[in-house]
């Protein structure tokens, strides 16, 4: 692992990355010089460092090393005397900083322990899941240490005692010796407790000791910070992985493998690390104050430097007092000049835009020209176009009108026909009426006859009743034929009607068909191709534009279409409708290129497409729009080209144009948003408000299914959803021409039918009508000899009836010619009125062909007004044009005729000749300004003498100078600051180094112990630390497996590799001044040998080692230990568990 990444990962948590490199890799320890005593610095032979004893048989030889007179080797030399020097020295007991005891108050699986602690060795061991480690993190919590470094849980609730709600744990370290910490405050012990709950509550509570050792009852302080006082004050470091190495780091320590974790625990266990981070925080104050040095030089310094310029420019005016007015006479002839001068660059300056504004002119007029020509070629394809308007024949349209006159008086005769013969049968109801009184009568009068008479009147009777009953027969069989003759003409009148609709519905059905296919293909194009919904020859068109080169800032752009798409579809057929044929259209910047882009449509069969004329002026539009959630069709609309988004402003004013539900929504949009003048309904309908008051609404013509506008602004999924859906109505047109087809047929087959029988229903009435005519006629003649026979008075009653039945009989043939008449009108009508439909169906065709030239027309004439718009876009920048020329041309004559005499009246005073380049007018009026008020002030003589003004300028030199001395004072003190800083970065790699050496020595002298050699390996550049170790008495023929090294620690067991390891912890605890030793766990690994020697090894560290107290927990049994008096040992509970029940 490089030194980079080490240090990257080191230093995550404390500092920055980049900046410890920097202090790492720049500084070349060889470089700088060794101005301390390095022996000084590592202490190697001090007195009141850690005593270096060995087991029971300390080594006699020392382990091999670096060659003779090398820093390295003179290190080991001095390490090896002190060894030798303190073989059977027991060390002193610490009277600061050591743990006195330690109290647990449901603390993880304690409900309440006290353990008084010894102040050189503790051993404390018992079974698994006993409450060992508890000790270790109770230790580590009380003294504020992290929750993580304790390494049972994240938060402090985690160490709370499963079904207890808080914890307490009491710490008491011993404060004695002149290093106590504030003893006349906290006395000879300090007693820190901390009390946390499960609800995330914590607190502290630090309390000071009596004389007689009785805790106070008030706590000193209940800040965390006055903790971290006392831990830093006493070296106490709860922190340091290496201090205090709990059950996982205790594992992590003795499993640890790779080189780069072994090199993070020397350099963080040693505070190398820390000390590092301490010396980037010094370098950032160092710049920092740097800074402040060059604020000082740049700011106080130039100041002063300043103020005696200032005042040396006093002495000089005071010196040349006597030449100001000379020279204030010279700089005014010069000033002359220098306004002539400039009120001649003014002219240049102001001649310059009236050039411009007459060449624009100039180039204006010929494109007015030109949208002029365009504007005459458009009225003429106007003019074209209304003489192609295409008129109803005259002698067609005089053809109808005698249809409908016709028709309308046969219909007038109808009604009179059906007058009459309303009229007849009601004649006729009369008559019978009549008839009947007659026949009462003369019935009355029979029965006053008697004799002969009576037989033979009686006969004639009998005679006249049964022709009466013969003749009423035949007149309801005369109308049940006319019934059945009218019921059967109805029946063919709606067998006609039918077979013509079904006749028309099958030629819908069959356009309907063609449409739906054209427009299923046309869909099917679009999916194939996006261009499609804007014509077949479009990409050809599109390539043609990319070819050709134009005059405007950008190409012609288009479709516009393209370029568009709709964000809301909800009001997407208005929009179609209303945008529709300005999307189809292209866009040209120029005037200049619509001839061309005409002539590349033109050649492609696009001539009808719309161009705008539009300059690429990305305008602010904001102001138009209006409140934010009111919905306008620009909001509808996602523009992709903010040229074309231009477009459709200036078309349409689609920033102000809103969008409403129906009629009723659209009044209410417009008289709530003030700013807005035009609404487009769901409903195609457009509601305009005008400024001066009133509204408009207008319907929109609504697009033809077939129109290519209804392809516009539809997404992927909308195209394949209207192919589905025509696909589906084409399977209901054909069905419905299908029906239709078999509809005609049925009617056809049944107006033959009611043809045939109307025919046989015609001549029954017809023989009916003769055989009525013929009863008739045989009723008169009885009725004549009756008459004969019957006395006077019957028979004039007689014949009165005689008289009305002959008028009944000639109402009834009356009534006959009458519905004969009307039948004969109704066939001759039949004709006329199909006729009548067939030119109304002609006319019809004309006016949709008027309407598709009209609207050709309509187009025409939107060009021709879009070409007129240019022409009043050309006329009306050219009248701007032109009021700017005439603006301009009267301040130009002005500054010319100023010119002329300014240099009349400079020539006067001095010629031109003297001052060629006079300075600016500016810089001489500033100068003639002071040279007025020197002059004043000296003629006057007010102000400072000479003199003054020399003691000013002395004063500014002295004070220059001082600041000038601080100046460099400050930055000697920085440099200072940094030579101490580099010279203590040198002491930090020395430090590095030698604690390396003694750790590299030590570590081979604790392996002796054990008959192993080896040796540590500290590669700072790669911040690794590697281990080699192997039996001192391995022979070089041993095997060993393929790839290994005969010394790499992977060829070890498990009980030597742990033992070497342990021979490292205890070199490296030899280098930290931590008064406190807590090792948790580290023999689960060892065998009983590498055990014994390592717990002798750690125990006789401890005896020797002055002033520090250890910690160590183990698992396993101590019995087969000896141990010192200075030792504790302490045998937890074995623990109780649940039975289960």
């Amino acid at each position: 692992m490089s030194k980079r990444r080490r240090d990257a990962a080191a230093a995550a948590a404390s500092g920055p990355t980049p900046k410890r490199l920097k202090l790492i890799e720049v500084i070349d320890v060889d470089a700088v010089p060794e101005v301390i005593d390095l022996d000084a610095v590592i202490d190697v032979d001090a007195d009141d460092g850690d005593a270096i004893t060995l087991a029971d048989s300390p080594p006699t030889q020392q382990p091999s090393g670096p060659p003779p007179g090398s820093y390295e080797a003179r290190v080991r030399d001095k390490v090896w005397r002190r060894l030798e020097a303190q073989k059977s020295k027991i060390g002193e007991v610490a009277e600061v900083g050591i743990i006195e005891s330690l109290y647990m108050e449901n603390f993880m699986c304690h409900d309440r322990l006290a353990l008084d602690l010894g102040p050189k060795l503790n051993l404390i061991c018992g079974a698994n899941g006993s409450g060992k480690s508890a000790a270790l993190s109770a230790l580590q919590i009380g003294l504020a240490s992290k929750t993580t470094s304790a390494g049972r849980g994240g938060s402090l609730k985690t160490y709370i005692k499963e079904g207890k709600t808080y914890a307490v744990v009491r710490v008491t370290i011993k404060n004695q010796g002149e290093d106590a910490y504030r003893a006349d405050v906290y006395g000879s012990r300090i007693i820190v407790e901390r009390r946390f709950t499960a609800e995330g509550a914590s607190s502290f509570k630090i309390f000071g000791t009596s004389d007689t050792g009785e805790k106070h009852s008030k706590a000193v302080s209940t800040h965390r910070r006055e903790l971290k006082a006392i831990c830093d004050h006493m070296n106490i470091q709860v922190d340091n992985p290496l201090n205090i190495l709990t059950q996982d780091n205790a594992r992590q320590f003795l499993a640890a493998s790779r080189p780069d974790a072994m090199y993070d625990f020397f350099i963080e266990g040693t505070q190398l690390g820390q000390l590092s981070r301490d010396y980037i925080k010094s370098q950032d104050g160092i710049h920092q104050f740097k800074r402040t040095c060059d604020a000082h030089r740049d700011n106080v310094v130039a100041d002063a430097k300043a103020s005696l310029e200032e005042a040396l420019l006093k002495l000089d005016v005071a010196r040349k007092a006597k030449n100001l007015h000379d020279e204030k006479e010279e700089l005014q002839r010069e000033l002359a000049w220098a306004y002539v001068h400039d009120e001649r660059q003014k002219v240049e300056e102001a001649t310059k835009p009236l050039k411009k504004s007459r060449k624009r002119i100039e180039q204006m007029e010929k494109e007015l020209q030109k949208a002029q020509a365009a504007c005459d070629d458009a009225s003429k394809q106007v003019t074209a176009l209304q003489a192609q308007i295409p008129s109803f024949d005259p002698a067609d349209e005089e053809k109808s009108n005698t249809l409908r006159h016709t028709i309308t008086g046969m219909k007038r005769d109808l009604d009179t026909l059906d007058a009459d013969i309303r009229a007849c049968n009601a004649d006729k109801d009369d008559s019978d009426r009549r008839i009947a009184d007659l026949r009462a009568r003369i019935a009355k009068e029979n029965d006053k006859l008697e004799g002969a008479t009576q037989k033979v009147m009686e006969d004639f009777q009998t005679r006249l009743s049964q022709k009466g009953e013969d003749i009423k027969r035949l007149e309801e069989g005369v109308e049940r034929a006319k019934r059945a003759v009218d019921t059967l003409e109805a029946k063919r009148e709606q067998a006609m009607a039918a077979g013509k609709t079904a006749t028309e519905e099958k030629a819908r059905a069959q356009d309907e068909i063609q449409r739906l296919r054209q427009a299923i293909r046309n869909a099917e194009q679009q999916q194939k191709d996006a261009l499609a919904a804007f014509g077949p020859n479009t990409a050809s068109i599109l390539e043609d534009i990319k070819k050709t080169q134009w005059h405007g800032s950008r190409a012609p752009i288009g479709p516009l279409g393209m370029h568009v798409e709709l964000v809301d579809p909800t009001f997407g057929t208005a929009i179609r409708n209303l945008l529709g044929r300005v999307l189809f259209g292209y866009a040209v910047a120029d005037v200049r290129d619509m001839q061309r882009l005409k002539q590349i449509l033109a050649r492609h069969r696009s001539s009808q497409v719309t161009i705008a004329i539009a300059d690429v002026d990305v305008f602010d539009y904001s102001a138009g729009e209006p409140d934010e959630g009111v919905p306008t069709i620009l909001r509808a609309l996602k523009v992709k080209d903010d040229w074309i988004l231009r477009v459709l402003i200036n078309a349409h004013r689609i920033e102000a144009f809103g969008l409403a539900e129906n009629l009723h929504a659209g009044h209410e949009l417009l008289n709530r948003v003030g700013n807005m003048n035009r609404v487009l309904t769901r409903d195609e309908r457009r509601i305009i408000r005008f400024p001066g008051g009133g509204w408009e609404t207008n319907a929109m013509r609504r697009l033809q299914r077939n129109d290519p506008r209804q392809m516009l602004l539809k997404s992927a999924p909308e195209v394949q959803d209207d192919l589905q859906r025509q696909r589906e109505e084409l399977q209901d047109a054909q069905e419905s021409e299908r029906q239709a087809d078999e509809n005609a047929r049925t009617s056809r087959t049944q107006l033959e039918a009611i043809n045939r029988s109307l025919s046989a229903a015609r001549n029954t009435l017809q023989q009916r009508g003769r055989d009525l005519s013929a009863h008739r006629n045989q009723l008169s003649r009885i009725e004549e000899e009756a008459k004969a026979a019957a006395p006077a008075n019957i028979s004039g009653l007689e014949e009165a009836v005689t008289k009305e039945e002959a008028d009944g009989a000639s109402l009834v043939v009356q009534f006959t010619t009458l519905v004969q008449r009307r039948k004969e009108v109704e066939d001759t009508l039949l004709p006329l009125v199909q006729q009548l439909r067939e030119l109304r169906d002609k006319q019809r065709l004309v006016e949709e062909t008027v309407y598709d030239a009209s609207r050709k027309l309509n187009e025409a004439v939107e060009f021709r007004a879009e070409k007129e718009k240019n022409v009043q876009y050309w006329t009306a920048k050219q009248r701007t044009e032109k009021e700017t020329l005439e603006e301009l041309e009267p301040h130009v004559d002005a500054l010319s005729k100023q010119l002329k005499d300014w240099t009349a009246n400079a020539s006067l005073i001095v010629e031109e000749k003297e001052f060629p380049q006079p300075r600016s007018i500016k810089e001489l009026e500033t100068r003639i300004e002071a040279l007025k008020k020197a002059v004043t002030a000296q003629e006057r003589e007010q102000g400072a003498t000479f003199d003054e003004i020399n003691r000013q300028v002395i004063d500014a030199r002295e004070k220059l100078g001082k600041e000038n001395d601080k100046s460099r004072t400050l930055y000697e003190i920085c440099r200072a600051l940094e030579t101490s800083l580099r010279l203590r970065e040198s002491l930090w790699f020395r430090f590095r180094r030698g604690i390396a050496i003694r750790c590299k020595l030590l570590f081979q002298v604790h392996l002796m112990t054990r008959a192993f050699e080896g040796k540590a390996i500290f590669n700072h550049d790669d911040a690794t630390l590697e281990l080699r170790v192997h039996p001192a008495d391995s022979e070089e023929h041993t095997p060993v497996a393929k790839g290994k090294r005969r010394d790499d620690p992977k060829t070890l067991s498990g009980g030597e590799k742990s033992f070497s390891t342990i021979c490292l912890l205890l070199a490296l605890w030899d280098a930290l001044a931590c008064p406190l030793r807590c090792l948790d766990e580290f023999d689960v690994f060892m065998d009983a040998v590498n055990r014994r020697v390592s717990m002798r090894m750690m125990m006789d560290a401890a005896k020797a080692s002055d002033q520090r107290q250890h910690i160590l927990i183990s698992p396993l049994g101590l019995e087969n230990l000896a141990y010192s008096q200075d030792t504790k040992v302490f045998k937890m509970d074995d623990p109780t568990r649940r039975q289960a029940i």
